[in-house]
């Protein structure tokens, strides 16, 4: 993109494109309202609930060219059949041999379309653990893979390498990087992760993903998965977030010995209840707008704590006003503490060191 002001392209120049020359597009989907194409999607849920099989029920359907569970299609178009694509695997918790190939099978899969990267080549015998600090490794496999259309990458942080995975600013730059992969080679890139501890308070879903909150503020959809709390065997697929569209409905899926099997039909509850023992939390008392704002001070405040009236000013420039986004700061337990004695107010998520210096809670 050219400067606006015709400067030379030196380093440090910006480089600015007017609104003007930006064409609208529209979103592409995998699945459709669910898993963007050419975006970074989380999957997160508790050990044992079937998060990475949900992901390999997804690049089964992928490779047949099928349907997906709610019976939408991978192109929009109806009069077109949809073209079966193929999948890259990345995984350091299941076996390939005794688990990730059953699996497939029992999903019906062509497991010709799908191929597993073990590694990076070393120059001898040995092959190398593929990390995150280096993404060309994975840009060259997926350019490797005719007509690849989706990767799994699991467990995501298992593939971090020297990344702190509790660390906003790291983990934020990770996940730009697997994001502009993404888009350039026009997958649907799927990361799994394991769910946060819930600890003594209520479980929310802001904070649903193990990690820094970069987890959920980076991605461009997340879901939580869990057990229902009146029916342990029956598994819900719930949204955390959705930046692309409007949130999906829940949906619902059970797994036995012949596999796994989605319910006909979408269920109505929402995360915050999955995740609180079908409890239903203040959210169902929020408006939408609350709840974007919410969205927003969990994407502003992800790097570190902002000034207020900075974040303020952010805020109505969004077009939240200051009585819905003191609401959103309310309900997603964001403090504010003082810098210094006569220093100002800053806002941090809920989690920060906090308290320190004798900080105290203000406006």
């Amino acid at each position: 993109m050219s400067t606006l002001n015709g400067e030379a392209r030196r380093p440090g120049a910006p480089a600015l494109v007017c609104m003007e020359h930006v064409l609208p597009q529209d979103v592409e989907w995998l699945w459709p309202g669910r898993i963007p194409r050419g975006k970074l999607t989380i999957i997160a849920g508790d050990p044992g609930l079937g998060k990475s099989y949900v992901v390999l029920d997804v690049i089964a359907r992928v490779t047949r060219g099928a349907l997906w569970p709610d019976q939408t299609r991978h192109d929009p178009r109806p009069w077109q059949r949809p073209t079966p694509g193929s999948a890259l695997i990345l995984t350091c918790e299941d076996g390939l041999g005794d688990t990730i190939r059953p699996r497939l099978d029992a999903l019906g899969a062509d497991v010709s379309k799908v191929v597993a990267m073990e590694g990076v080549h070393t120059g001898t015998d040995k092959i190398a653990h593929f990390t995150l600090d280096d993404v060309s490794p994975l840009r060259r496999a997926i350019e490797s893979v005719p007509g690849c259309a989706v990767v799994m990458i699991d467990a995501l942080s298992g593939f971090f390498g020297k990344t702190d995975s509790h660390n906003n600013v790291e983990v934020r730059a990770v996940l730009a990087e697997l994001a502009d992969l993404a888009e350039e080679s026009y997958t649907a890139i799927i990361g799994v992760s394991h769910l946060s501890k819930s600890g003594s308070h209520a479980r929310k879903s802001a904070h649903a993903v193990m990690g820094s909150l970069a987890f959920v503020a980076a991605p461009r959809a997340v879901w939580a998965i869990g057990a229902d709390p009146d029916d342990p065997a029956r598994r819900i697929m719930a949204s955390v977030k959705m930046n692309v569209a409007r949130p999906a409905p829940s949906w619902a899926y059970r797994i036995d010995d012949a596999g796994l099997h989605w319910e006909p039909t979408a269920c109505d509850m929402e995360c915050d209840q999955m995740l609180n023992g079908g409890q239903r939390g203040d959210d169902d008392r929020l408006t939408p707008a609350v709840k974007e704002a919410v969205s927003f001070l969990a994407s502003e405040l992800a790097d570190g704590p902002v000034g207020a009236k900075e974040i303020q000013k952010r805020a109505r420039e969004a077009g939240h006003s200051g009585a819905t986004l003191q609401r959103a700061k309310e309900r997603a337990g964001v403090v504010s503490l003082k810098t210094g004695m006569d220093g100002g107010w800053e806002w941090h998520w809920p989690g920060a060191e906090m308290f320190k210096n004798g900080a105290i809670d203000g406006d």
